[in-house]
């Protein structure tokens, strides 16, 4: 069914209310939730057998190859967010002859670097692949042509962004999960089922492209259908190119900070170590990964509701927002980095074999302290992005890529793979800083310190802690690895409720925590509500005409 502007659900209930909607935020989640599970689970399945089909080897390479395509997203000028923030306002304002304007533009200028970073990238081909990295010479061809088709993806991508941040703007939350679970799960198992046919990584790259290519239209039909009386036709406006360039601007020097601080591990691992030392770090990450996509998942939904309410002159109430959710994800986050910590071998174990664990523990227990840390700036990333504050983020990003490049540099050749996660580990110094300025530059109008400052802090220092004490209780006691995932699970999921509860019932002494508390179970129970709306709405009997 299309559904035109003017059947939107309203985006700000009770001026009371301490969430702009308790039941909207908690459909949104549950969307997101949704969708975290549906790619941890294709994640999960895949990841091993990308492994077996390809080996270590070209694994490596096939990470390696990816990370250096990272920095292509600059070429987007940060006009994805842009487009996100700028349409939301629009719509918090009725005003949707300017949304039909900035989706053009966007889709103009998209299709324009697409093409541009796609002709970069195959120049650039032969230099990466025979000078820069370590790439045996037997692999240097291959690792070209892949590149090739990198570039057709990149172009691929870019034009679909258009569409995905239009939908993201109107807050269809079941939309964006369920389309991208769809076209993730498309695009990876187009690339294994070419490897179980017995292709190697070209077919696979270039399977993936194609698939890539399938899932744009789908965006573009799904973004149609939801703005049914727009225009799709690329066309450039300048004074709405100024206006959205100028945010994307800074928007993009945060991303080139954010490339520096989250790949220049990779590229330094595959230049100074073998290339197997990035698939162990890849998996490392990605299976933290699967627990910061619950802040991400989640966060993200805010960054259109913020740009809303400050469309409405609602700062204040935006700010309050903000807050309140980002203890709330924040903790949740954190709960689950702390299982991960600590049964890291087990999981590792199971997940690929004893061998690859051996030598992937230590980094992949670094990266759960890691993101620990970066999940209390999830939230207040978004909210900054929200606001239309993208020079504090340039700045933050800046500072955190420069610092994660060079204390990679200076620790991988003494510690060698965990070097990399100990570099990304200083990089989180900036976010603290962050978030100390933004109460006093901003907050501290509507909050006092005491209970800004326990709610942003308290979460991680509680649960850092304990994963510390945890890890070395376990290795003190020497515990066996788990031999089976029922096993693992069950203990993961004791560890992972413990450490919430351990969370929430320090946090409740200090200043504001019994709010705080109240509510995450207010949040939990209109995520039990919407789930048992859903279950209604599936079991209810349907009469056919």
């Amino acid at each position: 069914m299309d559904i035109t502007p003017s059947e939107q659900e309203p985006i700000v209930a009770s001026s009371q209310a301490p969430f702009f909607s308790m039941v909207r935020m908690a459909g949104n989640s549950l969307w997101s939730l949704v969708g975290w599970g549906g790619a941890l689970l294709l994640g999960f399945v895949i990841s091993p057998i990308q492994i077996r089909l390809l080996g270590e080897t070209h694994y490596g390479l096939m990470a390696l190859l990816s990370s250096i395509i990272a920095p292509m997203i600059l070429f987007d000028f940060g006009m994805g967010e842009a487009t996100v923030k700028y349409v939301a306002e629009s719509i918090g304002a009725g005003d949707y002859h300017r949304v039909e304007k900035y989706i053009r533009n966007t889709f103009a200028f998209n299709m324009g670097v697409g093409i541009l970073g796609a002709f970069v990238i195959g120049l650039l081909a032969n230099v990466l692949a025979t000078r820069v990295f370590n790439i045996p010479p037997e692999s240097q061809a291959l690792a070209r042509k892949c590149l090739y088709w990198l570039g057709a993806t990149w172009l691929i991508n870019q034009a679909r962004q258009t569409f995905i941040g239009a939908i993201t703007a109107q807050q269809r939350y079941d939309l964006i999960n369920i389309g991208n679970l769809l076209s993730q799960a498309l695009i990876v198992l187009a690339g294994v089922g070419v490897l179980a046919l017995g292709g190697g990584l070209l077919e696979f790259t270039q399977a993936q492209a194609i698939a890539g290519a399938l899932t744009g239209v789908g965006w573009l039909i799904t973004a149609r259908r939801l703005f049914p009386a727009l225009r799709f036709v690329p066309k450039i406006d300048r004074g709405v190119f100024r206006q959205t360039f100028g945010y994307g601007l800074w928007s993009m020097l945060t991303n080139l900070g954010n490339i520096l601080a989250g790949q220049s591990q990779r590229w330094l691992l595959g230049i100074l170590l073998p290339l197997a030392t990035v698939g162990f770090y890849n998996i490392g990450f990605q299976l933290n990964a699967v627990v910061w996509m619950i802040a991400s998942r989640i966060g993200t939904i805010l960054f259109p509701a913020v740009s809303q309410l400050q469309g409405q002159g609602q700062e204040d109430r935006a700010a309050r927002l903000s807050l309140q959710a980002s203890w709330m994800v924040s903790s949740l986050t954190i709960a689950g980095f702390v299982p991960l910590a600590v049964f890291a071998p087990d999981v590792l174990s199971l997940w690929i074999n004893p061998n690859f664990a051996a030598r992937a523990a230590g980094v992949t227990r670094i990266l759960s302290l890691v993101l620990a840390v970066g999940a209390m700036f999830v939230v207040p990333n978004y909210y900054l992005l929200g606001t239309g504050r993208v020079k504090w983020l340039a700045a933050m990003s800046f500072a955190q890529g420069f610092i994660s490049l060079a204390g990679a540099a200076v620790l991988i050749p003494m510690m060698g793979l965990e070097g990399a996660a100990w570099g990304y580990l200083l990089s989180m110094l900036s976010y603290l800083a962050v978030l100390v300025l933004i109460w006093i530059k901003i907050f501290r109008r509507w909050i006092s310190g005491r209970i800004y400052f326990a709610a942003v802090f308290s979460n991680g220092i509680i649960g850092l802690a304990l994963a510390v004490v945890l890890m070395y209780l376990r290795e003190a006691i020497q515990l066996p690895c788990a031999t089976n995932w029922f096993w693992l699970v069950g203990e993961c999921g004791v560890c992972a409720v413990l450490s919430l509860l351990t969370i929430v019932s320090v946090d409740g002494l200090l200043p504001g925590g019994a709010e705080r508390r109240a509510l995450l179970w207010r949040f939990g129970a209109s995520i039990s509500s919407q789930i048992l709306h859903w279950k209604l709405r599936l079991t209810e009997p349907r009469i056919i005409e």
